[in-house]
């Protein structure tokens, strides 16, 4: 049976592995469609395109935009649109230039707990990578501010993300925006965060999908998705949202996946939004 996973990261966020990299681990995975979802960049593309090709395994462009809703940080997965398309590059040099600003905010908080991070260490720490919380993670790791990644969030970051707002659009702005421009948008990992009159909103401006099979999700919280999706008239997606970061992250590919009607369905309803705004 063919199966797709439409949520993966690599280097050019936060994952673990280089785009190459994690083309052939999905294949070995036995994965027959793959969408690279890094976080506010398509940076990956260039290098897994032809690797893609060389594998033999289906490659459809995706990306994870931060957004807010209710103030809090809300993640979007849009699929179908280019690296290059006008619209994708202008989101993505705007996703950029926030989350500098949002890291050099984040380092003033952590200034006052007494951890002195400077935002060139981030950027050390992350190369030519979007700026996350995982890179001030890794500089505090670094400065011996903290012993490993894992304390940096426990100690620090998770308190702290809390008491700021997200500074990202507004997430009914971004899937109006994206449906205009022919993409399509999947409401990422809900899990427990939203309710069906949330989703109801996010419909009304256009969201077209929702992430049922993710690793935070059991049966009952795919189960309440699928119904969503049903009531609501969106496409069901999902995927493991591997960054080979942890060590068990190797097992969720080629398991937590979509089974083929699921990723032909998936695939099908992208090339029709493509193709009506072709």
């Amino acid at each position: 049976m063919r199966i797709g996973d439409f949520h993966m990261h690599t280097r050019a966020s936060d994952g673990a592995h280089s785009p190459s990299e994690l083309v052939r681990m999905a294949a070995d995975a036995g994965l027959s469609w793959i969408s690279i979802t890094d976080h506010d960049t398509m940076g990956a593309y260039e290098e897994a395109i032809p690797a893609a090709e060389a594998s033999g395994i289906g490659l459809t462009y995706g990306v994870e935009l931060s957004t807010s809703l209710n103030r809090k940080d809300c993640h979007l997965l849009v699929y179908g649109m280019a690296p290059d398309h006008p619209t994708m590059r202008e989101m993505l040099d705007s996703q950029k230039a926030i989350r500098y600003t949002r890291i050099k905010a984040l380092l003033g908080l952590l200034r006052e707990r007494g951890v002195d991070i400077h935002v060139d260490d981030v950027a050390a720490s992350a190369g030519h990578l979007t700026l996350g919380r995982v890179h001030v993670a890794q500089a505090m790791v670094d400065s011996g501010a903290v012993p490993t990644l894992r304390a940096a969030f426990d100690m620090h970051l998770s308190s702290v993300a809390r008491k700021t707002a997200s500074p990202f659009p507004p997430t009914q702005e971004v899937i109006a925006t994206f449906k205009d421009a022919g993409a399509v948008t999947v409401l990422a990992h809900p899990a427990h965060q939203y309710s069906f009159l949330d989703l109801r909103e996010l419909v009304s401006a256009g969201l077209q999908g929702i992430e049922v099979v993710h690793p935070s999700h059991d049966q009952h919280v795919r189960a309440k998705y699928i119904e969503y999706a049903r009531l609501c008239g969106l496409v069901v997606s999902g995927g493991s949202d591997f960054h080979g970061t942890k060590p068990d992250d190797r097992s969720l590919l080629g398991v937590v996946a979509l089974h083929e009607t699921e990723s032909l369905t998936f695939l099908e309803h992208i090339d029709h939004v493509c193709d009506i705004h072709g």
